[in-house]
Protein backbone atom coordinates (compact mmCIF):
# COMPACT_ATOMS: atom_id res chain seq x y z
CA UNK A 1 0.00 0.00 0.00
CA UNK A 2 1.49 3.26 -1.04
CA UNK A 3 1.42 6.21 1.80
CA UNK A 4 -0.45 9.36 1.26
CA UNK A 5 1.86 12.45 0.70
CA UNK A 6 0.00 14.23 2.92
CA UNK A 7 0.82 12.23 6.17
CA UNK A 8 3.51 12.76 8.12
CA UNK A 9 6.23 10.12 8.83
CA UNK A 10 6.63 10.79 12.64
CA UNK A 11 9.33 8.69 13.07
CA UNK A 12 11.43 10.78 11.02
CA UNK A 13 12.73 14.40 12.15
CA UNK A 14 11.53 17.05 10.23
CA UNK A 15 13.32 20.34 9.68
CA UNK A 16 12.06 23.74 10.99
CA UNK A 17 12.14 26.14 8.71
CA UNK A 18 13.15 29.00 11.22
CA UNK A 19 16.48 27.30 12.78
CA UNK A 20 16.48 24.98 10.24
CA UNK A 21 17.38 22.14 12.44
CA UNK A 22 15.86 18.51 12.61
CA UNK A 23 13.72 17.58 14.64
CA UNK A 24 11.21 15.02 16.30
CA UNK A 25 7.36 15.65 14.85
CA UNK A 26 6.52 16.20 18.72
CA UNK A 27 8.66 18.81 18.86
CA UNK A 28 6.51 21.14 16.06
CA UNK A 29 3.23 23.58 17.00
CA UNK A 30 0.90 23.87 13.56
CA UNK A 31 0.04 27.35 13.33
CA UNK A 32 -4.10 27.61 13.13
CA UNK A 33 -5.40 27.98 9.97
CA UNK A 34 -2.54 27.27 7.88
CA UNK A 35 -0.55 24.24 6.90
CA UNK A 36 2.97 25.13 8.46
CA UNK A 37 4.38 24.21 11.30
CA UNK A 38 7.52 25.65 13.72
CA UNK A 39 9.64 23.84 16.25
CA UNK A 40 8.17 24.97 19.70
CA UNK A 41 11.55 26.69 20.90
CA UNK A 42 11.38 28.89 17.68
CA UNK A 43 7.89 29.87 17.93
CA UNK A 44 8.17 30.63 21.45
CA UNK A 45 10.78 32.71 20.47
CA UNK A 46 8.78 34.72 17.47
CA UNK A 47 5.52 34.97 19.58
CA UNK A 48 8.14 36.76 22.63
CA UNK A 49 9.89 38.82 20.06
CA UNK A 50 6.48 40.31 18.41
CA UNK A 51 4.66 40.20 22.25
CA UNK A 52 7.48 42.64 23.23
CA UNK A 53 7.01 44.83 20.44
CA UNK A 54 3.68 45.39 21.02
CA UNK A 55 1.93 43.48 18.27
CA UNK A 56 -1.25 41.63 19.31
CA UNK A 57 -2.71 39.83 16.36
CA UNK A 58 0.97 37.62 15.83
CA UNK A 59 0.68 35.97 12.11
CA UNK A 60 2.15 32.59 10.65
CA UNK A 61 5.84 33.19 10.72
CA UNK A 62 6.02 31.91 6.97
CA UNK A 63 6.59 34.53 4.55
CA UNK A 64 3.37 35.78 2.86
CA UNK A 65 1.46 33.60 4.75
CA UNK A 66 -1.61 35.25 5.28
CA UNK A 67 -3.85 32.94 6.73
CA UNK A 68 -2.12 31.37 9.40
CA UNK A 69 -2.48 32.69 13.22
CA UNK A 70 -0.84 32.18 16.85
CA UNK A 71 -3.17 32.22 19.99
CA UNK A 72 -2.52 32.87 23.41
CA UNK A 73 -4.07 29.63 24.16
CA UNK A 74 -1.99 27.53 21.41
CA UNK A 75 1.37 29.40 22.80
CA UNK A 76 0.94 28.65 26.69
CA UNK A 77 3.05 26.20 26.24
CA UNK A 78 6.16 27.99 25.39
CA UNK A 79 5.76 31.60 27.20
CA UNK A 80 6.59 32.39 30.41
CA UNK A 81 3.73 33.20 32.32
CA UNK A 82 4.07 36.78 32.49
CA UNK A 83 4.03 36.78 28.87
CA UNK A 84 1.14 34.73 28.41
CA UNK A 85 -0.98 36.73 30.97
CA UNK A 86 0.25 40.24 29.43
CA UNK A 87 -0.57 38.73 26.19
CA UNK A 88 -3.99 37.38 26.82
CA UNK A 89 -4.75 40.86 28.48
CA UNK A 90 -4.37 43.04 25.85
CA UNK A 91 -5.64 40.76 23.87
CA UNK A 92 -8.81 40.92 25.40
CA UNK A 93 -8.62 44.77 26.13
CA UNK A 94 -8.58 45.18 22.57
CA UNK A 95 -11.48 42.71 21.51
CA UNK A 96 -13.72 44.30 24.67
CA UNK A 97 -13.06 47.93 23.43
CA UNK A 98 -13.69 47.25 20.13
CA UNK A 99 -17.72 47.78 19.55
CA UNK A 100 -18.43 45.08 16.75
CA UNK A 101 -17.89 41.33 16.46
CA UNK A 102 -14.86 40.20 14.30
CA UNK A 103 -13.93 36.52 13.76
CA UNK A 104 -10.57 35.85 16.00
CA UNK A 105 -9.68 33.08 13.54
CA UNK A 106 -9.26 35.52 10.44
CA UNK A 107 -9.79 38.89 12.17
CA UNK A 108 -12.59 40.54 9.56
CA UNK A 109 -16.56 40.92 10.73
CA UNK A 110 -18.35 38.66 12.58
CA UNK A 111 -19.65 35.59 9.92
CA UNK A 112 -21.55 32.90 12.37
CA UNK A 113 -21.91 29.38 10.75
CA UNK A 114 -19.18 30.53 7.48
CA UNK A 115 -15.67 29.29 7.00
CA UNK A 116 -13.68 32.40 7.20
CA UNK A 117 -12.32 31.49 3.41
CA UNK A 118 -16.22 31.59 2.59
CA UNK A 119 -16.83 34.33 4.37
CA UNK A 120 -13.70 36.29 3.22
CA UNK A 121 -14.90 35.17 -0.74
CA UNK A 122 -17.88 36.39 0.06
CA UNK A 123 -16.89 39.73 0.96
CA UNK A 124 -14.42 40.02 -1.73
CA UNK A 125 -17.55 39.04 -4.23
CA UNK A 126 -19.83 42.07 -2.94
CA UNK A 127 -16.96 44.69 -3.04
CA UNK A 128 -18.10 47.89 -5.01
CA UNK A 129 -16.65 50.06 -7.27
CA UNK A 130 -16.73 52.69 -4.07
CA UNK A 131 -14.95 50.01 -1.90
CA UNK A 132 -12.32 50.06 -4.19
CA UNK A 133 -11.68 53.42 -4.33
CA UNK A 134 -11.78 53.67 -1.09
CA UNK A 135 -8.73 51.26 -0.02
CA UNK A 136 -6.63 52.84 -2.97
CA UNK A 137 -7.48 56.41 -1.25
CA UNK A 138 -6.41 54.83 2.20
CA UNK A 139 -3.40 53.18 0.62
CA UNK A 140 -2.16 56.64 -0.83
CA UNK A 141 -3.49 58.12 2.36
CA UNK A 142 -1.24 55.90 4.57
CA UNK A 143 -4.45 54.99 6.66
CA UNK A 144 -4.11 51.76 8.26
CA UNK A 145 -7.04 49.07 9.86
CA UNK A 146 -7.89 48.60 12.98
CA UNK A 147 -6.40 44.91 13.62
CA UNK A 148 -9.63 43.91 15.20
CA UNK A 149 -13.06 45.70 13.35
CA UNK A 150 -10.88 46.96 10.42
CA UNK A 151 -11.89 50.41 10.36
CA UNK A 152 -9.71 52.75 8.52
CA UNK A 153 -7.89 54.76 10.86
CA UNK A 154 -5.52 58.30 10.23
CA UNK A 155 -2.13 58.70 12.63
CA UNK A 156 -2.23 62.10 13.94
CA UNK A 157 -0.32 61.84 16.25
CA UNK A 158 1.73 60.20 19.17
CA UNK A 159 2.73 56.62 18.78
CA UNK A 160 2.04 53.95 16.00
CA UNK A 161 -0.17 51.63 18.22
CA UNK A 162 -4.05 51.29 17.12
CA UNK A 163 -6.68 51.44 19.93
CA UNK A 164 -10.08 50.56 18.80
CA UNK A 165 -12.94 52.24 20.15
Amino acid sequence: MKASPFRRNYRTPQKCGICMENKSVSDFMFINGCLHSYCSKCVGRYVTEKIRNNVVAIACPYPGCEVGTLTPEMCKPVLSRVLFDHWYNVLMKHKFSCRRRFCGTCKSIWHPKMACNDAQQLRQDYWEKEDLLLVELANKQGWNRCPFCGFYVEKVSGCSNILCR
